[in-house]
């Protein structure tokens, strides 16, 4: 101890063993316990459902106060093997826990020395005695399903919870159903881990395959070296004799343990967050746009000022104990928050005509947190057109194998020299030529000079990327051929800045807050952002359109950024949960002091959803599900988010899905309600028709006493 923070911390080996609560270290033994014991616990293999990084601390039962100093033992095991799960806001963790356990309890005790003074009687045994000592083995699994949007991420949620039954359920001989179940829905990038605490000997699962019978037969697994699972502690100030001002040590204890100050907690959430904070300014890293949001650095500087507070603190503690003038740190909390990646794939406008191919687009925007990056680009080609683009792409995890996108089935003719794409290197300029299809690609990247691919001349159009954008893929129309062509740009954006959406009720009934200030937008407002971001965005919405994925994700950055820099003094927070017994996030969450809430809900057309035989219908069923959320679950709202208006805006561009959007019977029971805005008029007649862009809300309002219509 002294004037520097300990670094090196010891494991408890045994009942009675003091303990430094500050320091998460076992101390010597200054009692003589009366034990009971060891009791065997019941064997029962769970399954948790984990949204967050908390959650999973929580099944594996981290105590805080050992993972924010140097882990010990099966904490230090545990606490690797959470870190391995690359945790952030849009991750579910399906988490399988089997363990063998013994508890042994002291039911009395005594001091083994007299100790006349509180601070030689911290100095050797701590502030607290080791009460209850939980040993044994463990065996631990996880899929990790890494979802990268809003929506991906509740199917996820949801699936689990129609899968397995609430927080934490019985592991079953079912489960590799249930997890091949839920792998099949979610259609994301999926990590599969396990670890074995308490054997060195016996061998375990080396696959999925063999982890449900091994998990079903742990039970009757040999353990050669159990470990300390889980401990409980008391303070010395419950022994007869303790010296009279250990109160004091007791004190700063409960400041750093207990409410309202929970020092401990807040450290172990700045300790997380920097962690998140590393995990999304990856994603920025990978492109090379770290540009974006210059404020990485600066949260991170704050996050770790804050951590910095607390263990001055505790060396202040540490070093006079007894000493009852240690001021609590000055802590901002406003400074507790992580990022959300904010970024779009945004196909380059083209002046090509519309064309009858197949659309395409190589890319989705669940891709870019994964790091996708082309790496070669090949083109083949005949006398006449490009008959075929094949593009290979690699992810930043080196254990990803690549994968190829062909687009376009013409055989003839030679194959082009290829482009490949080292590290660092970037494309600085593409241009393409068509007639009837396209003729011509050229590429030019920051390394090389321009590369021409097919028997076109001249390019008839160029792009380079946008500002803070870089060019990941493509994306057009084909066939036989390739009868169009453009470049699709990964554009960022500042990230989005706010409490770690997971915790953020556990935090403020903890204490913690986060600042709002005045200035909060009005419906009006919220509209007239929406219509100028979509009307001079039209043309490009146009081709967006028929690319899987929709542009829902890349409309909903952008209204955020509106919000952001059109009203700086309101709080504007995306996919948000708010909802009291539910993981559906909203789309905005808009916080400003002494107004109410604000919740978004947005809803744009998509080409495979709304506009297929039959289908034309789904949009507005997708309006009147969040309509119906609000309406019929508004009691739900967390109460720290009353009272609220919820707004639900939607946008569509192709007549048969506005006109039944128009129909105020399709609206029913919400007919009274519906509103719509024509931001855009209907132009051009056949090959040259433009359809008009529509806008549609819904407002209600959340108090409570109910729930009401926003005229």
């Amino acid at each position: 101890m002294g004037k520097e923070e300990r670094l090196e911390t010891t494991a408890i080996g045994a009942i009675g063993v003091g303990y430094n609560t500050f320091y998460g270290t076992a101390m010597n033994n200054v009692i003589d316990p009366a034990t009971s014991g060891p009791v065997q616990g019941a064997f029962e293999p769970l399954v948790h459902i984990c949204t967050s990084r908390q959650d999973v601390m929580n099944a594996l039962n981290i105590d805080a106060s050992v993972s924010v100093n140097s882990p010990w033992g099966s904490f230090d095991d545990r606490f690797k093997f959470m870190s391995l799960l690359q945790i952030t806001t849009t991750t579910v963790v399906i988490l399988v826990e089997a363990t063998l356990r013994t508890t042994t309890t002291v039911t009395g005790a005594t001091f083994n020395d007299s100790f006349k003074d509180s601070q030689t009687l911290y100095k050797q045994g701590g502030d607290s005695y080791v009460s209850s000592i939980t040993s044994g083995g463990q065996f631990l699994a996880a899929y990790s399903f890494r979802a990268y949007d809003e929506e991906t991420f509740e199917s996820i949620v949801n699936s689990a919870d129609a899968t397995f039954s609430g927080f934490s359920t019985q592991f079953s001989a079912n489960f590799d159903t249930e997890i091949q179940s839920i792998t099949n829905t979610a259609s994301v990038a999926t990590d599969f881990n396990m670890k074995a605490i308490g054997f060195t000997k016996t061998p375990v699962p080396q696959t999925a395959n063999e982890l449900v019978p091994f998990v079903l037969n742990f039970n009757t697994v040999p353990m050669d070296a159990p470990q300390v699972l889980e401990f409980g502690t008391t303070c010395y100030t419950a022994l007869d004799d303790c010296p009279p001002n250990f109160s004091q040590i007791n004190a700063y204890k409960q400041q750093y343990t207990e409410s309202p100050s929970m020092l401990v907690d807040i450290d172990y959430m700045a300790e997380s967050n920097l962690n998140i904070i590393a995990n999304i300014a990856s994603i920025y890293d990978n492109y090379s746009m770290r540009s974006a949001d210059p404020d990485f650095s600066t949260h991170v500087t704050n996050t770790q000022a804050i951590r910095d507070s607390i263990a001055t603190w505790r060396r202040s503690v540490d070093k006079d104990p007894t000493n009852p003038n240690v001021l609590l740190p000055t802590i901002d909390q406003t400074q507790l928050v992580v990022p959300v990646a904010q970024f779009a794939l945004v196909p380059a406008s083209s002046s090509r005509e519309p064309r009858t191919g197949v659309p395409f687009g190589d890319l989705l925007e669940k891709d870019i947190p994964r790091g996708v990056l082309p790496s070669t680009i090949s083109i083949q080609s005949d006398d006449n057109w490009v008959t075929k683009l094949a593009t290979t792409y690699t992810t930043k995890d080196p254990n990803d194998p690549p994968f190829v996108k062909t687009n376009g089935h013409g055989e003839t003719g030679g194959l082009n020299p290829i482009i490949q794409l080292g590290p660092g290197e970037v494309v600085t300029q593409i241009g393409v030529s068509w007639s009837t299809f396209t003729n011509l690609v050229q590429i030019t990247t920051n390394r090389q000079p321009t590369i021409t691919y097919g028997p076109g001349v001249n390019p008839i159009q160029t792009w380079s990327p946008p500002q803070n954008g870089c060019f990941v893929g493509w994306a057009g129309m084909c066939g036989t051929l390739v009868d169009a062509l453009w470049p699709v740009w990964a554009v960022f954006y500042p990230a989005s800045w706010g409490p770690n959406p997971p915790d953020i009720t556990h935090r403020l009934k903890k204490g913690l807050s986060y600042a709002r200030s005045k200035g909060m937008p009005t419906l009006d407002n919220i509209l007239a952002i929406i219509g100028g971001w979509a009307i001079p965005m039209y043309p490009t919405l146009r081709q967006i359109y028929p690319q899987k994925g929709g542009w829902e994700g890349w409309m909903q950055v952008n209204i955020a950024l509106g919000l952001t820099q059109g009203f700086p003094d309101t709080k504007t927070y995306r996919e948000q949960s708010v909802w009291d017994g539910s993981n559906e996030r909203v789309d905005l969450l808009l916080l400003c002091d002494g107004e109410p809430t604000q919740i978004v809900e947005l809803k744009c057309e998509s080409f495979y959803q709304d506009n297929g035989s039959g289908t034309f219908k789904t949009f507005v069923r997708a309006m009147k599900k969040d309509v119906a959320k609000i309406v019929v679950n508004g009691d739900a709202l967390n109460p720290l988010y009353k009272p609220a208006l919820c707004f639900v805006i939607g946008l569509t561009m192709v007549d048969e899905v506005t006109n039944y959007a128009l129909n105020t019977t399709s609206w029913i029971p919400y007919q009274d309600a519906i509103r719509h805005t024509r931001l855009i008029e209907a132009s051009g007649t056949g090959p040259t028709y433009v359809p008009a862009l529509w806008l549609h809300y819904v407002g209600y309002s959340i108090t409570d006493k109910g729930v009401l219509q926003v005229t």
